[in-house]
């Protein structure tokens, strides 16, 4: 009888341990199509970069075996997979950008290499929030390689964490991580910092390195052989592109060359305003998680007193105080080691001269797992009699006070007022007051109930207002605000007009010559090589008859002429009709103020200016044919 129980037990068991596992692999499920939908909806709607434009002319270029010189790629290995794109789809901006987003759909689950250390459901929790993490969001809809890089230096690092360190596996990663440019050099270099980190703070590590080291020696030569395959490969477009070799081989120096930014170089600050701006989830949960990390224990003790002191007077309180901290204990050293990481990969991303926004990569993942174990761990564990109701309603008061607080400053930033001869600064008052009132009414709380329900209550509050805030951020930073100046994600944000411009030059082709593309165009600039291999280059890619000369004089009676140099009325032997269109604009050194700064965190309104416009000159003989043939 009781071996049949036993047996019994044992079934019941299985079936529910198979029914979770049936549920997380659901939720993956859903957390990857969310990913994937995010990074793929309207991809190819916003121009590209200048940046994304070389790259992907390189491809173009390439495929389509097009007489003018080659340029250069950043990312051999980006040029590689694009051009395959561009081969079986065409060339367009989507294609330009598809495989970026695919691998940062993967490394969406960068979290799942420690969900053993981490926990199941602090893994699926900090999936999620990579999922919809802006950063990442911008990362793998832009076509500059960082997701690339960032899905090589993963597979690297799972494949050494297995038991047999798949040697294989580790050289495929190192040799498309080194066919990705120098942006795996950054992955790599933050890396080893944050992992020096975390061996200064856990030297435990170093020892479990040491230990794996003799296995690593004996699978090095199978692993190098990997990495030299797949560089090959990836570098050469599969030996096609043997060119893609010097590519590949400029990745170190350029990153060496970072080093050596002056002037040029973007802020120092530019990762920690990405997170400050755009993650404002990861930011409000990862600080609780480094909170436990680095400072709960030197609070620990005087909480401990505190409670006791309570406990002496009301015996009644000892089982509400007792063992129920806000930060448990019992999962520092987790959320030390990814907080520490965290910190190192911050640190390079301040300290690299040639930093870019995509460095701020480097600090969302380890962020989005400390986030991911400190959301896990403030709603496990036992729930004490009425807690959720309590939690609830304190969530629901935390909330309305945050709603409050944004419409204030919303009103602040732009300079209303909702009472008549009120303080101009009246609702920046109003936001602060509130927010003391919301730290009041969570200590309220503390006290009157446990330490933990009150941190379960502003969590809720504070994670579904901060979940809104980052949806709304990264939408804004992916679709409804490109060509924003305001925006951090690139020094110069491409501007629509210069589809306008396009469409008019097409629409002048159809009625000139019957045909979209084939009409004669003249590009004038001052470096007439950098305009051909950048943003007007690819716009104009299909223009078969487009030439790019240094003069007027070069372009004398053509039917289209471009000026990129600011030229008013360009004397071509005939009468033009002109029109401007701005291509790039970027931010304006201006005064911060309180008003000022709030309006950009939260609209992104910043002074700027057009920093390249371009003139685009029909013949008024082909005008007046054009605009006859629409009547």
């Amino acid at each position: 009888m009781t071996m049949a129980v036993a047996q019994k037990d044992e079934a019941a068991a299985q079936l529910k341990w198979a029914a979770a596992l049936n549920v997380e692999s659901g939720l993956y499920l859903l957390i990857g199509a969310l990913a994937l939908a995010l990074r793929l909806f309207s991809l190819g709607d916003a121009p590209l970069s200048l940046a994304e434009a070389r790259e992907a002319l390189a491809a173009w270029r390439f495929v389509s075996a097009s007489a003018i010189a080659p340029v250069q790629p950043t990312s051999a290995a980006l040029h590689t997979l694009t051009s395959l794109s561009f081969l079986l789809f065409g060339a367009s901006e989507f294609w330009a950008r598809f495989l970026s987003a695919l691998a940062g759909t993967a490394v969406a689950f960068a979290p799942m290499i420690f969900r053993r250390e981490m926990g199941r459901g602090a893994a699926l929790m900090a999936c999620a929030l990579s999922a919809i993490s802006p950063v990442m969001l911008a990362a793998s809809r832009a076509a500059d390689g960082t997701t690339l890089a960032a899905l090589s230096l993963l597979i690297v690092i799972a494949a050494i964490r297995r038991a047999d360190r798949a040697p294989l596996l580790a050289g495929i990663g190192l040799g498309l991580g080194l066919a990705s440019g120098p942006r795996f050099v950054s992955a790599a270099a933050a890396s080893l910092l944050g992992l020096t980190m975390v061996v200064l703070n856990q030297p435990q590590i170093a020892r479990s390195i040491r230990e794996g080291i003799p296995t690593f020696r004996s699978q090095f030569w199978k692993m190098l052989a990997a990495a030299a395959v797949t560089f090959a490969l990836f570098s050469t477009a599969g030996l096609l592109n043997p060119a893609g070799l010097s590519a590949a081989g400029a990745a170190l120096p350029r990153w060496l060359a970072g080093w050596m930014l002056g002037g040029a170089a973007r802020a120092p600050w530019l990762a920690p305003q990405m997170i400050f701006a755009y993650e404002p989830l990861l930011a409000v949960m990862g600080a609780g998680g480094l909170y436990v990390a680095f400072l709960s224990e030197y609070w620990h003790a005087l909480i401990e007193r505190v409670r006791q002191i309570f406990s002496a007077r009301d015996p009644a309180l000892e089982d509400t105080f007792a063992g129920r901290g806000a930060a448990s204990l019992i999962w520092r050293e987790a959320a030390s080691a990814m907080g520490a990481m965290a910190v190192g990969a911050m640190a390079f991303a301040i300290l690299y001269p040639g930093r870019e926004a995509g460095d701020a990569v480097w600090v969302v993942v380890p962020l989005a797992m400390l986030a991911g174990k400190a959301l896990a761990e403030t709603f496990s564990g036992e729930w004490l009699e009425g807690e959720r109701d309590t939690v609830i309603s304190q969530a629901g008061a935390l909330f309305v006070m945050v709603v409050f607080v944004y419409f204030n400053l919303a009103a602040y930033a732009r300079g209303a007022t909702t009472i008549l001869n009120a303080p101009p600064d009246l609702n920046l008052y109003l936001a602060l007051a509130v927010t003391a009132l919301g730290v009041v009414v969570t200590i309220l709380f503390a006290a009157g109930w446990s330490a933990q329900s009150a941190v379960r209550g502003a969590a809720i509050a504070l994670g579904l207002a901060t979940t809104i805030g980052t949806l709304g951020a990264g939408l804004a930073l992916t679709q409804w605000r490109t060509g924003n100046p305001g925006e951090l994600w690139t020094p110069t944000a491409t501007q629509r007009d210069i589809r306008l411009m396009v469409s008019e030059i097409r629409h002048t082709s159809l009625r000139a010559t019957g045909k979209a593309e084939d009409v004669e165009i003249a590009v004038v600039s001052s470096s007439p090589t950098d305009v051909r291999d950048g943003l007007l280059g690819w716009e104009l890619r299909d223009f078969t008859r487009a030439r790019y000369v240094d003069s007027l004089a070069g372009a004398a009676n053509s039917p289209v002429v471009i000026t990129t140099d600011g030229v008013s009325d360009p004397a071509l032997g005939a009468a033009y009709v002109g029109d401007r269109f701005p291509a790039q604009s970027r931010p304006l050194q201006a005064d911060v103020t309180a008003r000022s700064f709030v309006n950009w965190w939260l609209h992104r309104n910043w002074p700027a200016e057009f920093s390249r416009a371009f003139d685009l000159w029909v013949r008024a003989d082909i005008h007046a044919l054009a605009a006859n043939a629409v009547k």
